[in-house]
């Protein structure tokens, strides 16, 4: 049994908006932790504190403070294993919030991908990035905070956009 998770998240579900946040106009945002897949935790960690960073720099977001939760633990309590739109909207419920803003970095072969994703009352905007080579995680890096905010200056309301490839050059000398 997941006890910690639930306790995690009741006190992250207990951190709402205060008044002059909500008067603000400021809409809440969470950010969960980078999912990392084949990459260093080291990266993990770097990215995961840039696109919180990058969120807490809006001026229209206030992100919550929260234990660091994973999607992986709050899709079990919310009781949904998947990332689809009804899943996405159950989790925002339970975490009170109006923006959820997910991230994943994923090594395949010499292949990297960045893939940062809001999700709101409106649907989900996703934009990627890929580095190719042995540098590939370093190179994503250098442009994982314009990837960021690329996503974040999407006006509120605006309708979700196809999702956007950045592709840098292949640095290893190899060519594609």
């Amino acid at each position: 049994m997941r006890i910690v998770p639930l306790l995690l998240l009741t006190l992250f579900a207990s951190v709402g908006a205060s008044p002059a946040q909500a008067q603000s106009g400021r809409r809440q945002a969470a950010v969960l932790q980078t999912v990392g897949d084949g990459v260093e935790a080291r990266m993990v960690d770097s990215l995961s504190r840039l696109v919180r960073s990058e969120a807490e720099a809006r001026p229209e977001l206030h992100v919550t403070s929260a234990p660091e939760l994973t999607l992986q633990d709050i899709q079990f309590i919310v009781g949904c294993h998947d990332t689809s739109a009804r899943c996405l909207h159950a989790i925002r419920r339970e975490l009170r919030v109006e923006v959820l803003v997910l991230s994943r970095l994923a090594r395949s072969g010499e292949r990297v991908l960045l893939e940062v994703q809001a999700f709101d009352a409106d649907g989900a905007r996703t934009e990627h990035a890929r580095a190719d080579g042995p540098a590939a995680e370093v190179q994503l890096m250098e442009v994982a905070r314009e990837t960021l905010q690329r996503l974040l200056n999407v006006p509120d309301g605006a309708s979700a956009a196809p999702p956007r490839v950045h592709r840098l050059p292949n640095r290893s000398g190899a060519r594609r």
